[in-house]
């Protein structure tokens, strides 16, 4: 399927759910505030050339640790198509599946423009949906709009009604998505990953995940940027996810934790709160931070979620694949019986699934069609917060040798070169193999 011509991150919690590589050319514009509608407050988007120095700031700030301006694409390197000033399109969709029910439910909708967005508000109060958020996704020149609908009883009908007075309206649930992992350095050498101190220095990506402890003596000297999506006085999850996959990324071997690319510069987006059930994100958050990458920019994109297939996200994702981001993301850790996990599952990301240090695969792993392609992931020595070590299992942690591949290769040479695990050929286990790769 089309999702083997892309790529993104997952277990401790680890998982992924529902395009380009090399560098980008530039300096990203200048960030102006995002407007929230009607809680929330102004925040300023941080620059995006990294510094080299590590700082912990409140919510919803920046931590940035890194130096220097970005780095010159090698002769060669596809670009990106501009995103600021060129906004996404809304196509025509259909509404999403039944959302009539008896419970109240929780609506992500967004328009291209504030009066559209304004004109929806208007109806919706005579709903009595109440407005929980508005916010202008600058970069991907949408509004976003979330409601609380309290009585959804009528809500197919409601949905309808509005999509007759505002065409443009693309609208869904605001799903729930998790973290899917839980960490020994085989990783590189079972995939021939060869690494210098050099390696990276061209590489821009991006992670959507919890937060990073910018201050682990691992990630010292690294080009980290980090924004935090969480509105003030919301608990974030706990950092160990988002940290254990920026060291696999940009790690300086402290404690034996080499990093696939070292001198990449890595956005860090953290979008995950912690829940009554452990840490969970929501589409609303996930949009925020697309919008944020979309603005760097930035070429490869690991997403360490996973959860139902939402036409919202959907969208934004094709869109900037098409315009030369590649995304990479965990397809589960629910077992071999569960349902396809998104946006792993969408035709444009590269699923990525966990095998352990014998080439067997994850035994929690999701299996199906959607798997494309097999990295390590099962008891990888990694960083963890508040200056810690551990061994991580996940899916979720498979998907940073898949960005990092994707950051030095393109995605066909990275299928043809895979190493065939399984049934001959693509299977449902193991994709096309186990990835093999090197910056090298």
């Amino acid at each position: 399927m089309l999702a083997l011509l892309l790529g993104v991150l997952c277990p401790a919690w680890g998982l992924a759910a529902d395009p380009t590589h090399g560098p980008i050319p530039g300096t990203a514009p200048a960030p102006s505030g995002a407007t929230t509608e009607p809680t929330g407050s102004s925040t300023s988007r941080p620059s995006s050339a990294p510094l080299r120095a590590t700082t912990t700031v409140p919510s919803r700030e920046a931590t940035v640790s890194g130096e220097g301006s970005r780095p010159e694409p090698p002769v060669g390197t596809p670009t990106l198509a501009p995103v600021r000033g060129h906004p996404l399109s809304i196509p025509q969709q259909p509404l999403p599946p039944s959302l009539s029910r008896a419970t109240e439910t929780e609506l992500v909708l967004v328009t291209t423009s504030m009066d559209a967005a304004k004109a929806v508000a208007a109806r919706a109060a005579g709903y009595r949906w109440r407005l929980r958020q508005r916010r202008t996704l600058e970069n991907l020149g949408w509004v976003m709009s979330v409601f609380l609908a309290r009585d959804s009883r009528e809500l197919d009908s409601q949905l309808s009604a509005l999509k007759a007075q505002v065409p443009e309206l693309l609208v869904d649930e605001n799903h729930r998505y998790r973290l899917q992992g839980k960490g020994v350095t085989y990783g590189q050498q079972q995939i021939g990953w060869q690494v210098n101190q050099d390696c990276g220095k061209d590489a821009v990506l991006g992670q959507l995940d919890s937060g990073v402890d910018t201050s682990h003596p691992v990630l010292q000297g690294a080009a980290l940027q980090q924004r935090s999506f969480l509105p003030a006085g919301v608990a974030e999850a706990p950092r160990d996810h988002g940290t254990a996959g920026a060291a696999l990324l940009l790690g300086n071997g402290t404690n034996n934790v080499k990093g696939l690319l070292p001198k990449a510069s890595l956005y860090a987006a953290g979008v995950f709160r912690q829940g009554v059930g452990g840490a969970e994100t929501d589409s609303a958050l996930l949009l925020e931070g697309l919008d944020w990458l979309a603005g760097v920019p930035v070429p490869v994109v690991a997403m360490s979620l996973g959860g139902p297939r939402n036409q919202v996200l959907e969208v934004v994702i094709r869109q900037l694949h098409q315009r030369g981001v590649r995304f990479a993301a965990a397809v589960g850790n629910d077992g071999k019986r569960s349902s396809p996990q998104w946006p792993a599952a969408q035709p444009e990301v590269m699923a990525v699934t966990a095998v352990d240090a014998r080439k067997r695969l994850y035994r929690k792993a999701n299996r199906g069609e959607a798997v494309d392609i097999a990295a390590p992931g099962v008891e990888l020595w990694t960083a963890k917060a508040d200056g810690q070590y551990g061994y991580m299992t996940g899916t979720s942690f498979a998907v940073p040798f898949v960005a990092a591949a994707l950051s030095v290769a393109d995605t066909d040479s990275i299928l043809q070169h895979s190493e065939d695990l399984g049934e001959p050929g693509k299977d449902d286990q193991f994709g096309v193999g186990l990835l093999k790769a090197s910056c090298l």
